[in-house]
């Protein structure tokens, strides 16, 4: 074995056929492992009756089995693209490609250092003061950059002399973002595997309540007072809003005969609401006679919505691809000024940040408005909330946003689908950057090597990413079920989902409605004394 300009060089064939054994040996390996861990998974992820309490139980277990199936599917798929993408980088390599693009480069950045040698030299005539102060200001420079992990172009005397000049570089770095790619792709569906758990909690808690209840059980949890508010919430919009009340007059022909007197009773309470006639006795006379079951209808639209963030369509990519152009033209047509890189950066963490709390803040005024929605009567005329008022807000800012509640200025109504679009774009995207930047640190000097400096803003940012998945993707799919969300195939699926109550159901609403009142009449008794 021979040393040459510092690589390895080997003397005879036996020594890189040792290595070449060696590393074999130890790829096979990690291959046998992967390979039985995912045997492992598939097994693991197979249907399963068990810890299942009842039918709602059973059939929440089988949707999360069957979900995570498909995330599992899928990320196997991402392995496989990114395989070919690996082999393409290394036929490229093979090619000469890196090499040959590495030599324009160095010729663009030879007739760079030409002109900066001669403006280096002029430079130099002039007094100390300046020159150190000139010094000072390329120090300054270099601490930003290290600061944040990146190498900033430091002049745009030619474009090419921002690229490295030897092959091996160039590869180097297109290795390390495919690795990122990989990481990024994986760190989403894990994401979305976690906040599929706290979806399938909810439902859980949702379908506990509805089974106590179903067997005459009162209950007073937070979860009893939610669920009985979401659907009085869906009550008043399918015999208030327009689209809602022509869907349940037009019955289908393959209608069974329970849903036809479901929709008899809620085409009856619209009539009396047109005409002024509906009365707050009639209205929780309604409530009683008419059950809305929440877990059916929102394992339907939630899963559809998680279904749809786990398939990774081509208009994603396209978002994703627009949000790296636009950095590349901003570092263009800014000629790579010093510190413009870093701008664009905490531009992203500030819109990530943004849009974190804009969504938190959307989701507590919609729980705020859903516990306080009242029937209310306004000169006896119904006049129903909206849970999602000021919508103006999110068009006026659906780029700094961005786009994740689906209003947008294009469009009259809130489109569900564009914004979870807008949302797996920009998680990908801002989990690219978080990743990149923090694997950055674990591969430079053992001196410098820190994931969470520059005031911990990775670790906020890793904390908001736990956010979003114990709260924020649980309640923004359980929103968007809700109007003024609901799409016609939800609609559908809503009709399906309520029919007239159990003898439990109505006896239950009674005597709540009996001690409401009751507690109204010791209310005013006591007044009066």
């Amino acid at each position: 074995m021979r040393a040459l300009n510092g690589h390895w060089m080997p003397e005879g064939q036996e020594e890189m056929g040792y290595l070449h054994a060696f590393i074999f040996l130890m790829l096979a390996s990690l291959t046998i492992t992967f390979d039985k861990a995912s045997h492992a998974i598939l097994y693991s992820l197979k249907p399963s009756k068990r810890g299942a309490h009842n039918k709602d139980d059973e059939e929440h277990s089988n949707y999360t089995n069957e979900l995570s199936l498909m995330i599992f599917n899928r990320a196997q798929g991402e392995l496989t693209v990114l395989g070919f993408l690996a082999f393409t980088i290394w036929m490229l390599n093979q090619a000469k490609v890196f090499d040959l693009a590495a030599s324009f480069a160095y010729r663009g950045h030879e007739d760079s250092s030409h002109d900066a040698a001669s403006t280096h030299e002029a430079a130099s005539s002039h007094d100390e003061p300046e020159h150190s102060h000139r010094r000072l200001a390329e120090l300054t420079f270099e601490n930003i950059r290290a600061s944040i992990g990146h190498h900033l172009p430091s002049n745009c005397m030619h474009m090419n002399g921002w690229l490295p000049t030897d092959g091996g570089s160039m590869l180097h770095i297109a290795e390390d973002i495919h690795v990122n790619l990989f990481l990024t792709m994986l760190a989403y569906f894990i994401i979305l595997r976690c906040a599929l758990f706290f979806v399938v909690r909810r439902l859980n808690a949702y379908s506990a309540y509805e089974n106590r209840a179903r067997s005459g059980e009162a209950e007073r949890s937070s979860v009893a007072q939610h669920v009985k508010n979401m659907q009085r919430h869906l009550l008043l919009y399918l015999i208030t809003d327009k689209e809602a009340v022509a869907a349940v007059n037009s019955v289908p022909d393959d209608i069974r005969a329970r849903e036809v007197k479901t929709r008899k009773i809620l085409s009856a309470a619209a009539a009396r609401v047109s005409a002024n006639q509906m009365t707050p006795d009639q209205l929780e006379a309604l409530e009683r006679e008419l059950h809305v079951s929440i877990p059916g209808f929102l394992s339907s639209t939630m899963f559809e919505d998680i279904d749809q963030l786990i398939e990774f369509p081509s208009s994603s990519w396209a978002l994703i691809i627009l949000y790296a152009f636009f950095v590349l033209v901003a570092l263009q047509l800014t000629c790579g000024r010093d510190g413009v890189y870093y701008l664009i950066l905490i531009s992203a963490d500030a819109v990530w940040f943004y849009g974190t709390a804009y969504l938190s803040l959307r989701l507590f005024v919609h729980k705020i408005r859903l516990q306080r929605l009242p029937w209310t009567f306004v000169k006896g005329v119904l006049k129903p909330h909206s849970l999602w008022p000021a919508a103006f807000i999110d068009r006026l800012f659906v780029f700094s946003g961005p786009g994740f509640t689906g209003f947008v200025p294009w469009k009259s109504k809130p489109s569900e689908k564009l914004g979870l679009l807008f949302l797996q774009a920009t998680m990908f995207f801002q989990l690219y950057i978080l990743l990149e930047t923090s694997t950055e640190k674990f591969s430079a000097e053992p001196g410098d090597l820190s994931l969470f400096d520059d005031g911990h803003l990775y670790l906020v940012k890793w904390f908001t990413v736990i956010f979003w998945i114990i709260w924020i993707l649980p309640g923004l799919l359980e929103v968007f079920a809700q109007p003024p969300f609901v799409t016609t195939d939800e609609l559908e699926l809503l009709l399906e989902n309520i029919h007239p109550a159990e003898p439990s159901h109505i006896f239950s609403g009674l005597v709540d409605t009996i001690k409401v009142k009751t507690a109204l009449f010791k209310k005013s008794a006591t007044d009066l004394l």
